[in-house]
């Protein structure tokens, strides 16, 4: 899932510096889960601040970056056939490593 963490930047800065050096790639990421009244309510009350700009990091990839729902386990009719898939969460890193060879060598 896309969020304002500090991974989903290195995810966009790493993307950026390949794509500077010539390699094809393609970032994928999950919208935000809708959260119900309650939930945003009690996060509000906790002090937790809502994502806002959740692409920020990602919008100079352009069409490199790819949204998918928030769903889950990962299909691999959602990942593009590659050389390398790299999982950044540990949910999507099962995922990853259950998507067949031709999506990429699993990192």
């Amino acid at each position: 899932m896309v969020g304002q963490s500090g991974g989903s930047r290195v995810t966009a800065t790493y993307a950026l510096k390949l794509l500077e050096r010539g390699h094809d790639v393609t970032v994928i990421g999950r919208r935000p889960e809708d959260q119900s009244k309650t939930r945003k309510t009690l996060d509000r009350l906790k002090g937790v601040k809502p994502l806002k700009n959740h692409d920020r990091y990602f919008r100079d990839l352009g069409d490199r970056f790819h949204w998918l729902p928030y769903k889950f386990p990962l299909e691999p009719d959602d990942v593009p056939d590659g050389d390398v898939v790299v999982a950044t969460w540990w949910r999507t890193a099962y995922e990853a490593a259950a998507l067949p060879a031709q999506k990429g060598r699993k990192a």
